[in-house]
């Protein structure tokens, strides 16, 4: 009788580590690889006749809704939006630069929001300067970040 209690209990164990493994319990997420490539006008962020660099933030979002629901002028000025993965990565664009990023970002890392810094004169269009991407890294293609004269856009 007492083998037989023995060896129930060793299969009992024994099948719930199977189900704690199946489902993932308690195994932690890898970072995440995000690449992609910045392409930067020669005439990027023109005031006063001349091109200018661009602050670029590179913010890693478990979920977007948080980044999409802040202004860009909250999260350059260093707010943190809810569903976050991490800190942001800030990286400065030349004009007419083409990059190769490759960045590892915390785990849970599922979306990208980026933010970049152009100047606007007072009383002009704010223009697209804000954007939400998947966090990936060499599948389904290259994604392209393009900061055009005044406005960020993404080539998938």
């Amino acid at each position: 009788m007492r083998r037989l209690r023995e060896g129930l209990a060793g299969t009992a164990a024994l099948g719930l580590l199977s189900i704690a493994l199946v489902v993932g319990c308690g195994r932690p997420s890898k970072p995440q690889d995000v690449c992609f490539e910045i392409h930067a006008s020669p005439n990027l962020n023109t005031y006063s006749a001349q091109p200018h660099v661009v602050v670029l933030d590179l913010h890693p979002l478990e979920t977007p809704g948080g980044f999409q629901q802040l202004s860009a002028t909250d999260l350059i000025g260093g707010a943190k939006p809810a569903g976050a993965a991490g800190a942001p990565i800030q990286m400065t664009i030349a004009p007419g630069e083409k990059r190769e990023i490759r960045e590892t970002f915390p785990a849970g890392t599922k979306w990208i929001g980026l933010v970049a810094d152009y100047y606007r004169a007072p009383g002009s269009a704010e223009g697209t300067i804000k954007l939400v991407t998947e966090a990936r890294c060499g599948r389904l293609g290259t994604t392209v970040v393009v900061l055009s004269p005044s406005d960020l856009l993404l080539e998938e």
